[in-house]
């Protein structure tokens, strides 16, 4: 039992240090010169040929998929993670990578506002001291937004990316109820693939070849390997402390974005995002002391 916890943190971890390395990616995308749609184009097309090679090896089985479970895949891929990652990235555009990312991490507040909404879930003292938690991080984030003048504009497409997440998780929930967390991958990442190729045909640059390793990487990392670390952490250790780990993901983007760009986060941002850092920590912490951590594991 403990290699096997050992293991599942080690790959949470893993998987939180690829997707804060999505932001980076981006910003490193604009620099060099490419438009929006050409970076999450080849994100996607390179992202579907990795995961195409990894069930090929894994199990052929997977690609298997009934007409409704393709039609759930086409709604997430088309309508919920091709909009968000297009609003992630013009927010990454404007405002930079560190500040979109504790933006982004907002999304556990909403989330927990919609499943009450929609799922009836109980509120629970935890719950109502998680919002007040989360939502004073929330405070303190935008008030230090107002201090930094950062354009509207990129704060606009950073929230619509938080609220767009907020509703895919919702979906997710629904949806995979009935499909494997590989095969349905697949498939949205393939219709995310077709949906900026198809819309935005026209404002796809010519990929460079000394600018492939780039591109390839960018499927790789903040993609195709951070879903396949999640699902194996998940696999070891359940989804509560899997989301525990997880939070280093807006600190290890923070670092990142000093590291490369020389990105400044000011102290009221930094207070908020440890808020919200804690407004998911807590609950998870709640759920393992009354249902024990063993209950979380889920099948990958």
């Amino acid at each position: 039992m403990e290699n096997r916890f050992l293991k599942g943190i080690v790959f949470s971890i893993l998987s939180a240090l690829c997707f804060a390395s999505l932001a980076i990616f981006a910003k490193l995308g604009y620099i060099k010169g490419y438009k929006t749609n050409t970076l999450l184009f080849y994100r996607f097309f390179f992202a579907t040929l990795i995961f195409f090679v990894f069930i090929l090896f894994k199990d052929k089985r997977l690609f298997l998929i009934d007409k409704t479970g393709l039609l759930k895949c086409f709604i997430v891929g088309f309508l919920f993670y091709g909009l968000q990652a297009s609003f992630f990235f013009l927010s990454v555009k404007y405002i930079g990578a560190s500040m979109t990312s504790f933006i982004l991490y907002m999304y556990p507040f909403v989330v927990t506002v919609l499943s009450v909404i929609i799922f009836r879930q109980r509120i629970e003292r935890i719950i109502i001291a998680t919002l007040i938690v989360t939502f004073t991080g929330i405070v303190f984030i935008f008030f230090d937004m107002l201090n930094f003048h950062l354009p509207i504009v990129g704060v606009m497409f950073g929230l619509l990316a938080m609220l767009t997440f907020s509703s895919y998780l919702i979906v997710v929930q629904l949806f995979l109820k009935d499909l494997n967390s590989f095969t349905f991958t697949f498939y949205v990442l393939l219709f995310g693939t077709l949906f900026f190729g198809l819309f935005g045909f026209n404002n796809i640059n010519i990929l460079f070849w000394n600018d492939l390793f780039y591109f390839v990487m960018l499927g790789l990392i903040p993609t195709s390997l951070g879903i396949i670390l999640l699902y194996v952490a998940v696999d070891k250790i359940g989804s509560s402390l899997v989301s525990i780990f997880s939070t280093i993901e807006p600190f290890a983007t923070l670092l990142f974005s000093y590291i490369f760009f020389q990105e400044r986060v000011g102290f009221f941002q930094l207070i908020g995002g440890i808020l919200i850092i804690s407004g998911i920590i807590l609950p998870n912490i709640y759920r393992m002391k009354v249902y024990g951590w063993e209950n979380k594991r889920v099948s990958g």
